[in-house]
């Protein structure tokens, strides 16, 4: 009896091993949903966005199919890639399958990631983006009219695309400063999200950023991730909802697929946010 208690004991304790070990690695593309009401929208009014960020060219299935499907599910009104798309030392190929894949499927907006500059194409890139018919914004913002509701999508280059950090700063607060007054829900794509003392001065209800691959490892219910760059370890802002004063920001764990250091606990992601109307 003993014998046979001890034995079920070891295959349980590898069974939940295997379990860990298979959660600790699995890089299957998820969906993460964030959920905000607001006053600025119409009663009852449901919109999508799906958020891209940080695929570095990486390619999901076949000529892009996996992630191309996973993004037509979610069925987005508006899709978003904040930065890091194309990478600096990998192919194009995986980006142009992917915005071929995405045709017709909703609008595309786009900005500016430290890898595309650091490419020095970062002209080429740019219009390469435009001729599939993706929005790139420069310190700039579109009025967008929505399932008959206003919407004010904005967007900043990267930081590395300027001389100095001070020069962006002042570039981004010239180029928002008359929305303050504006009408309509505001929305920022920002690559960066430890810049956020810069966005807490801007006049917007959602930040959406990216860049720090979720942490590259993260332990559940001990750290939401170990490392980010320009930040400290154990990094403030890596992945998820983060509530600031007057704004929430949302910062993707993206679709990264490193292989040294491996992503651990932290499979690659689609970010879904819905706003809907109160």
């Amino acid at each position: 009896m003993k014998h046979k208690t001890k034995l079920y004991l070891k295959r349980s304790i590898l069974i939940l091993v295997l379990m860990i070990v298979t959660l600790a690695f699995y890089h299957g593309l998820v969906i993460r949903h964030y959920v905000f009401e607001t006053s600025k929208l119409d009663s009852e009014t449901k919109l999508r966005l799906v958020t891209l960020a940080d695929l570095h060219s990486h390619i999901y299935g076949h000529q892009q199919q996996d992630l191309i499907d996973k993004i037509k599910k979610a069925k987005p009104d508006i899709i978003v890639m904040v930065g890091d798309m194309i990478d600096d030392e990998a192919p194009i190929t995986g980006m142009e399958l992917l915005l071929e894949g995405l045709q017709g499927v909703a609008p595309m907006y786009y900005v500016t990631g430290n890898h595309e500059y650091w490419s020095g194409q970062i002209k080429e890139i740019k219009a390469f983006m435009r001729n599939y018919q993706v929005t790139v914004l420069e310190q700039e913002y579109k009025v967008l009219h929505v399932k008959g509701n206003k919407v004010i999508l904005a967007g900043l280059d990267d930081v590395a695309g300027f001389e100095e950090e001070s020069i962006w700063e002042i570039e981004a607060k010239m180029a928002f400063k008359e929305l303050e007054h504006e009408e309509g829900y505001k929305i920022l794509l920002s690559h960066r999200p430890d810049l956020v003392g810069v966005y807490k001065e801007l006049p917007f209800d959602l930040v959406i950023a990216g860049h720090t691959h979720g942490g590259i490892i993260r332990i559940p219910y001990f750290s939401n991730g170990f490392f980010a760059a320009n930040q400290k370890l154990f990094p403030d802002y890596v992945g998820g909802l983060y509530k600031e004063e007057g704004f929430n920001l949302v910062v993707s764990r993206g679709l990264s697929a490193e292989v040294i250091p491996p992503r651990l606990f932290n499979p690659p992601e689609i970010t879904l946010i819905e706003l809907i109307g109160e």
